[in-house]
């Protein structure tokens, strides 16, 4: 049966978008060059009634999913766990970052979608990795399109992990997070907000807290950055604290008090640069049993020290014991700090044992 006429110049139109008299080269298959849109995604996601672990990788992506309108057709309500990540393509070198910091449009910033995500009634684990200058948040947080409210994120867990920096719109996050919240992670290279402030914001219901700032290896020049307030008591008022992570210039002396007063801690970790003394250290061990009265309340079973590998460049003495110990801690304060540990039955490790030999 003949073809209708013109049916053979219509194919061409839709196969290839142009007229049938205009030459068409045949295109290389490079599976690198096709993806699914939001579309397909968000009819794909209706497909999976009892998905429970969503990872997102992609900003486009992001972006149509975890909108309001989506959301409130509740195509995903069974998801206890999500990840979002990346937002912005990675950098490469301090060209890209310029004309990020610029505002130039080659990296788009992220849909504040954060404030949506109360329309999952089952989230209990969220992450937000790699973020740059788009964290998923309104800075204001005064538009009611995008806004997260007080306390209105009913999670067991939230991380935010990896992310080149951080602004004021950590605070809303930090304050949206209602009691019950059990884990708390801040990892990032920058922080250009009061990080106390976050940590003040935070229900009082922690177990385990993580704050990590300051991520360029150590052996440059500037290997840690230093907030100008640094952690003190009130902001480690968690008296259900079992486990806590410090890294970086971030921890003043008045936190190791608070520090002692938290009775269910029970592994504290020290990373690379924070600055600290054998007698803050000797504070937090429990009293030995052999040692009545025995009034400590301290239950802390194990201490992770993690001393800067790379030499002080200001100090070639550094050099020669190939460490860059904290100002008021030396390899004989550390060995003197593994024998009072031993005795007290708590666990020394991480690098500042092979440090102290």
């Amino acid at each position: 049966m003949p073809s209708p006429p013109g049916a053979s110049a219509l194919a061409s139109v839709l196969l290839h978008g142009r007229s049938s008299d205009t030459a068409v080269l045949p295109t290389a298959y490079t599976p690198s060059r096709f993806g699914p849109g939001p579309g397909l995604v968000q009819d794909l996601l209706r497909a999976l009634p009892t998905l429970t672990n969503l990872t997102i990788t992609n900003q486009a992506i992001a972006a149509s999913i975890l909108t309001r309108a989506y959301l409130e057709t509740s195509p995903i309500p069974t998801v206890t766990s999500l990840f979002v990540s990346p937002f912005t393509p990675p950098l490469e070198d301090m060209r890209g970052l310029l004309a990020t910091l610029e505002g130039e449009p080659d990296n788009p910033l992220a849909a504040p979608f954060l404030g949506n995500l109360v329309l999952l009634p089952h989230l209990e684990t969220l992450t937000v990795a790699q973020s740059f200058l788009d964290f998923p948040l309104d800075v204001l947080n005064l538009s009611p399109d995008v806004a997260l409210s007080a306390r209105s994120l009913n999670l067991r867990e939230a991380y935010i992990d990896q992310a080149f920096l951080v602004t004021g719109e950590i605070r809303n996050l930090a304050s949206a997070l209602r009691v019950g919240l059990t884990a708390f992670t801040l990892d990032v290279g920058t922080a250009h907000t009061d990080v106390v402030d976050v940590l003040l914001r935070l229900p009082p219901s922690l177990e385990r807290l993580v704050v990590r700032v300051g991520s360029i290896p150590c052996g440059t020049s500037s290997c840690t950055f230093s907030l100008s307030r640094k952690i003190d008591g009130p902001a480690l008022d968690f008296l259900h604290l079992t486990s806590l992570e410090l890294k970086g210039d971030i921890v003043s002396p008045p936190a190791f008090i608070a520090m002692r007063r938290l009775s269910h801690l029970e592994h504290l970790t020290l990373g690379e640069h924070v600055q600290y003394s054998l007698a803050s250290l000797l504070s937090l061990l429990p009293s030995p049993a052999s040692s009545p009265p025995n009034t400590s309340t301290s239950r802390l079973r194990r201490l992770t020290l993690d001393i800067c590998s790379s030499a002080s460049l200001e100090s070639p003495a550094d050099e020669e014991r190939g460490a860059n110990w904290p100002c008021e801690l030396g390899p004989a304060d550390a060995r003197e700090l593994l024998r009072a540990a031993e005795v007290s039955g708590v666990v020394v490790g991480g690098t500042v044992r092979c440090a102290a030999k």
